[in-house]
């Protein structure tokens, strides 16, 4: 059996948050590589339809471009509908959308932390929130894959980063509170911490 068999993710189908680049790029490349069908979920709509159109081609894949912004619910609400509409069902979901900035927490204002926690934070509890009523509401096995940060364990240094650590150290603690939340429900709940990029 080869590598890509042991790992196939043929007929599963998800979406990925952030996806038109950067981590949530090369996240889509792989899923689709494995054979899953996939909506590149992202508020630049013009890259994540350059994205998907890449990755369909590359893989001979089944895969859309989602507009979304992740903090707002009413968009989230028709991205979900969209991703029904085109693919049936959902398997997977991967909150991935984030931002950071570097700004000393004596300097930075409460409008700028508040819009990295908004995005990092409350939009990978939005997007993980209306992925689980999915999954629940048909009644099979999910799972969903939020993205921490390496900054959530430990402080990098010279970076100033408070308003990124913070929001990634909640990412972990609201996706341990899922996990134990939707469990009896079949949905799984994970992060990952991902390092420099």
């Amino acid at each position: 059996m080869s590598t890509l068999d042991l790992f196939s993710l043929k007929g599963k189908k998800g979406f990925i948050t952030g996806a038109a680049r950067g981590i949530g790029k090369c996240l889509a490349d792989a899923f689709t590589e494995m054979g899953a069908s996939i909506a590149i979920v992202d508020i630049d709509i013009a890259e994540a339809e350059k994205t998907a159109k890449e990755l369909a081609a590359r893989y001979s894949a089944h895969t859309i471009a989602i507009r979304c912004d992740v903090t707002d619910a009413e968009d989230i609400g028709q991205m979900m509908d969209t991703f029904i509409k085109e693919y049936g069902s959902i398997d997977f979901a991967i909150n991935n959308a984030g931002i950071a900035n570097t700004y000393a927490a004596e300097e930075i204002s409460s409008k700028d932390f508040k819009k990295v926690v908004d995005i990092n934070l409350n939009g990978v509890f939005l997007t993980a929130q209306a992925a689980a009523r999915q999954m629940i509401k048909e009644g099979k096995a999910g799972s969903i894959v939020n993205t921490a940060s390496m900054s959530a364990h430990i402080t990098n240094i010279p970076q100033k980063e408070c308003s990124y650590a913070a929001s990634k150290a909640g990412v972990i603690a609201m996706s341990r509170n899922m996990a134990v939340e939707w469990a009896d429900k079949n949905v799984r709940v994970n992060t990952i911490s991902p390092g420099y990029m």
